[in-house]
């Protein structure tokens, strides 16, 4: 087989990010903007609620083997590109999966999308929740919560936040949840989705839900425990002989992240 082969772009990314440093973490609004040749390929592609998007980082890097994730800590130990999302690698191609907000000819409105302006399209494909998605996937993060400000942590949670519940993650009780993940891991300095984290609420609704959806705790594997209680709300979280339970203050999770550790009466220390 030859050692090289070359690709098309079959469209260009059309957004207000002209810089790799401009785009936020968690992606933002865009138009993919179709070549006219593959017009006949979106056919059906508007049944489709979210797409994956592959795209040519023509400006990244391509003689880096480690990284480090400078947006989030840049004082994290580098590791392989093949273990990271770092843009800088041998052959840098990304792969997002993105909302579908519209489709109007050879545009197509998306959101989230981490690429800049200008950046070619390799490819676009349907995405199937029932098969894409691994809710039981593991990946541990090198940067600990306490690493990355809050502004940055809220945005990545609400990021996966969103993936899993859709617009009902921006709802008061799906809030809380979000509320409770990133103080909780913040006191525990623990990683959200750490598989020896338990976690306990007072809720079984949409609380409950997000905090499954952002720490992967569930009753199959024995790390979530959930009552239906009258009184406020209550997350307790249990890791490696400590814990940190919170009791949430108000009726609704503040607006600015800033102000989420002061939403909640805390109680810490080890577990008796």
């Amino acid at each position: 087989m030859s050692e090289s082969f070359s690709l098309q772009p079959i469209g260009f990314v059309r957004s207000s990010f002209k810089s790799p440093r401009e785009v936020p973490l968690q992606g933002g609004r865009a138009t993919l903007e179709v070549l006219p040749r593959y017009a006949e390929g979106l056919e059906g592609l508007e049944n489709s609620s979210h797409l994956m998007v592959m795209g040519f980082l023509h400006r990244a890097e391509r003689d880096l083997l480690k990284a480090r994730p400078m947006k989030v800590d840049p004082s994290a130990p580098a590791k392989g590109v093949f273990s990271t999302r770092s843009p800088a690698r041998p052959n840098p191609v990304s792969l997002t999966v993105v909302p579908l907000l519209q489709m109007g000819g050879l545009l197509l409105e998306v959101d989230h999308l981490d690429l800049m302006d200008g950046t070619p399209l390799l490819d676009l494909k349907a995405y199937c929740p029932g098969w894409d998605s691994v809710f039981s996937a593991q990946h541990k993060h090198r940067a600990l919560p306490g690493a990355v400000d809050e502004e940055r942590l809220a945005a990545c949670l609400g990021r996966d936040l969103e993936n899993f519940m859709g617009p009902v993650a921006h709802e008061a009780r799906a809030r809380w949840g979000l509320a409770a993940v990133l103080v909780g891991s913040r006191r525990l300095q623990a990683d959200p989705r750490d598989t020896s984290m338990k976690v306990m609420v007072n809720r079984v609704d949409a609380t409950t839900e997000a905090l499954m959806a952002l720490t992967g705790a569930a009753f199959s594997n024995g790390r979530l425990e959930a009552h239906h209680q009258e009184a406020g709300l209550r997350v307790r979280f249990e890791r490696q002989g400590r814990f940190v339970e919170l009791v949430a203050v108000g009726e609704a999770p503040p607006r600015e992240v800033a102000a989420w550790a002061e939403a909640f009466a805390v109680k810490a220390g080890p577990v008796e």
